[in-house]
């Protein structure tokens, strides 16, 4: 199959083309991708066995969602997805290594993880089109609810991250049916007078989609950040993304995994 396959090509612009990945060539361009992003810009501590790749056991069991510059098929952004009959396979979800996942292992999820867009292509554009791509998923694979941990960098202070996080949970917090848990818990700290971060545009466009915050935060020391758990439901998603459900009427298509 070709990346223009309507089974995997989910939206175009002039610019880009937004696809699942089809083969081993695009995979290992989206692992080069997260390499560059988390390791070179974060620097973040990656358990990888092959250098310049960021790989783990996930990997295989996963959807991955690509944007490519259509003028050299080159990655420049990515989301891995891995639907709940794969995380059965695997064992456990990505998630799991920070948070206790009891109250929203009920729901037939899929879990976000690993989303990045390259340095000179982080434009609207760009996360536009990886939304996009979420609400088609959504359509497509008939999944009601997506769960992932949103990162946000910490280097500007945690009282910071903090203060934000207070204000998105006032209008975000989901119902406590389907709260997680942190393993590790952050200790208490004042906020008063704290002005809070700037929120990443990842979170925001979370948010803006109709996502609710899940719980509590953590840090990930090993990606210096600190991660917040956020549940989209199908169901509230903005009307801006829900035209996609009609437009790709529901199709069922078995898909094979990268």
């Amino acid at each position: 199959m070709t990346a223009t396959d309507p089974t995997l090509c989910f939206a175009e612009t002039p610019r880009y083309r937004l696809i699942l990945a089809h083969d081993d060539a695009q995979l290992l361009a989206a692992q080069r991708l997260r390499y560059r992003v988390f390791a070179g810009e974060w620097g973040a501590r990656l358990k990888t066995r092959k250098p310049g790749l960021d790989h783990d056991l996930f990997d295989p069991f996963c959807h991955h969602l690509l944007v490519l510059d259509k003028s050299d098929d080159s990655v420049v952004g990515c989301y891995r997805l891995l639907p709940s009959r794969s995380a059965r396979v695997v064992g456990e979800r990505c998630a799991e290594a920070e948070y206790d996942l009891t109250r929203i292992k009920r729901l037939d999820f899929v879990e976000l993880s690993r989303a990045c867009i390259a340095p000179e292509h982080r434009t609207g554009a760009v996360i536009g089109l990886l939304f996009r791509g979420l609400a088609t998923y959504l359509a497509r694979f008939r999944v009601r609810y997506l769960f992932g941990l949103a990162s946000f960098p910490y280097h500007g202070g945690l009282d910071a991250v903090l203060a934000q996080y207070r204000t998105l949970r006032q209008k975000y917090e989901a119902p406590i049916e389907f709260h997680v848990t942190p393993w590790r818990r952050i200790e208490p700290m004042p906020l008063d007078g704290v002005e809070p971060a700037p929120c990443p545009s990842l979170i925001l466009a979370y948010l803006a989609a109709g996502a609710w915050i899940a719980g509590d935060p953590t840090i990930d020391p090993d990606f210096h950040c600190v991660d917040f758990p956020v549940l989209l439901d199908g169901e509230r998603l903005a009307p801006r993304y829900r035209r996609h459900f009609s437009r790709n009427a529901l199709r069922s298509e078995s898909l094979s995994h990268a």
